[in-house]
């Protein structure tokens, strides 16, 4: 057998491996191949496409680098770049998923897939691309937020939750309390409309909750359908431990619901969703399915409510993963599946800061990743010369109509404004970049920003 009839028998096995994703077995075939025939465009181009997809991207982009620039013809892999793309922008990297994209749609201008995709990652136009931070006294770039590329307000109907989560500050700061209550239909109505005046986007996205279950307002349907009036989409995350209102809340053709769970059995679930029934939220489930179908059957596909279960992993639930992704899947649901993290912003500083309570010690044992580990993670991959989306892009307003900082902050001190009706959207972005809160959180890697530093 020639060598060269060996090395293609071994990248028609890798071909076969790759195509039936078990990608470590292509990536050694490939690997073998490339040890002798260190020019084999083909083990190049595959290989760099599979360890972009394992997240390995310095090898990654060496490996697509010499195509771009050794290769006779390097327009010949549009479709490597595309993939080196996309799998840095989920990863994070927008960036450098942008250099890359930009090139291939050069490749490809008539693209729809690769030009949707740019125009997602670059800095929407409602947005400035600069914004001038006070305390750190210098000028951070913008780019396109992670979460939506919409401006977002995050009004909390419920200022309260049934729930104890201790990954929540409803549940792990009990001595520094909130207002309770329900935002009233006359107030949130007036909220939108000064929303309307002042928004920087043509339809804003409203989000109803924050640290609250939007659920267990009594008018859900109605603020709901208060924001279809003005055409703009809304959505909902809900612990669905509810004992009422999803046949109105499936009429109300929310634009997203979102379902968390950490667990599939009472043991699991009730330790991280505190307070919670699983079985209650199985049978919601199957039953907002059912009203979804009745009352929104006779709709297109994309004017649907999208549902999706956000399943939070900790250590002792990791086995149950699986079992919550065939039940989404039988019942018609998205599925995603992220590290539990822990909340408010400011828990997060006093577990970083080593501050004593068996509270925070017990659920950081739980967490897949340390909170110190995550954040020098993160601190790795920022220059810190970007700015943070939770204050360029979105606006949180309390039930009671009063202002947060941001979304992840919870303590009556990081509450900027007492009446959202009373300030002007200026002044709130003002009062943001001035505040020293976000030096500290930004400081500490807390803050939601852009990994910029190249992988």
């Amino acid at each position: 057998m020639t060598i060269n009839h060996h090395h293609h028998l071994l990248i028609s096995d890798a071909i076969k491996l790759q195509l039936g994703k078990e990608l470590d077995g292509a990536i050694n075939l490939y690997n073998r191949v490339l040890a002798v025939d260190p020019d084999n465009w083909i083990a190049i181009s595959n290989l760099g496409v599979l360890l972009a997809k394992k997240g390995h991207f310095s090898a990654a982009i060496r490996l697509v680098l010499r195509l771009k620039f050794s290769h006779p013809s390097p327009g010949n892999f549009f479709e490597i770049y595309r993939e080196l793309g996309v799998n840095l922008c989920l990863h994070g990297y927008k960036k450098h998923a942008l250099e890359w994209l930009k090139f291939a749609l050069s490749l490809k201008p008539n693209d729809a897939e690769v030009r949707r995709i740019v125009e997602e990652i670059e800095v929407p136009k409602y947005l400035n691309p600069f914004a001038y931070d006070f305390n750190q006294a210098k000028w951070l770039k913008r780019y396109a937020p992670y979460e939506k590329n919409n401006y977002i307000y995050a009004v909390d109907v419920v200022g309260t939750c049934n729930l104890r989560c201790p990954s929540c500050p409803v549940g792990n700061m009990p001595n520094d309390p909130r207002p309770k209550g329900f935002m009233s239909v006359e107030l949130f109505r007036e909220i939108l409309q000064k929303i309307k005046k002042e928004t920087p986007v043509e339809n804003p996205e409203i989000w109803l909750f924050n640290w609250g279950e939007p659920l267990l307002h009594p008018n859900i349907k109605e603020i709901v359908e208060a924001i279809h009036e003005l055409g703009w989409p809304v959505m909902i995350s809900t612990n669905l431990n509810v004992k009422k209102g999803i046949d109105q809340l499936a009429q109300s053709i929310p634009t997203s619901i979102k379902i968390s769970i950490s667990g599939v059995t009472d043991k699991t679930y009730s330790i991280t969703h505190e307070r919670g029934n699983i079985d209650l939220v199985k049978n919601n489930l199957r039953l907002l399915r059912d009203c979804l179908d009745k009352y929104q059957s006779h709709l297109s596909v994309d004017k649907r409510t999208r549902v999706y279960i956000g399943y939070h992993q900790y250590k002792d639930n990791l086995d149950e993963q699986k079992v919550a992704e065939k039940m989404a899947e039988e019942l018609g649901f998205g599925f995603a599946a992220n590290p539990a993290i822990i909340q408010p912003v400011e828990k997060m500083m006093a577990i970083l800061e080593d501050e004593p309570n068996p509270l925070n010690e017990n659920l950081v044992k739980k967490l897949l990743v340390h909170p110190k580990v995550l954040t020098q993670n993160i601190a790795d991959k920022r220059s810190g010369n970007y700015d943070c989306e939770l204050r360029f892009n979105m606006t949180s307003i309390n039930h009671d109509g009063s202002v947060g900082l941001c979304c992840s902050t919870y303590s009556n001190a990081n509450q900027i404004a007492p009446d959202f009706l009373k300030i002007s959207h200026q002044e709130l972005e003002t009062k943001k970049y001035k505040n020293e809160f976000c030096k500290k959180c930004s400081a500490m890697s807390l803050n939601y920003s852009l990994c910029d530093i190249a992988p």
